[in-house]
């Protein structure tokens, strides 16, 4: 082995010692829902430990049980649109039954209650 370069190992630790880094912080909770869109689409009622399992299994993160119940929530948030989106377009839907003639009876009865905090 003249003239070429050797290295010799000297010791050799069985057990690694490095510490993993599980918490990385460009997979936001607004990331992870899209990412995770497709699962929760079809499966809306899917487990949060279901979410932590596959965070953990595809990138290898820990996923905390609120942060996965966030990412849950914003990705049904945007399949479904939020509640407030929801209550402001009541009345457009109104509009739309007596438009396709829909004379049943209904009434649009809104209430608006102010927090007391």
């Amino acid at each position: 082995m003249k003239r070429e370069d050797t290295w010799q190992l000297t010791s050799y630790y069985k057990k690694h010692t490095c510490s993993k880094a599980t918490k990385i912080g460009i997979m936001s909770s607004q990331w992870l829902s899209k990412a995770f869109m497709k699962k929760i689409c079809e499966n809306p009622k899917i487990k949060l430990r279901t979410l932590i399992r596959k965070a953990h299994s595809k990138w290898n993160i820990d996923l905390t049980k609120t942060k996965a119940a966030r990412v849950k929530q914003q990705a049904l948030d945007e399949i479904n649109g939020t509640y407030g989106e929801q209550y402001r377009r009541i009345h457009d839907y109104a509009a739309e039954l007596l438009s396709q003639g829909n004379r049943d009876k209904f009434v649009v009865d809104l209430k608006l209650h102010e927090c007391s905090c």
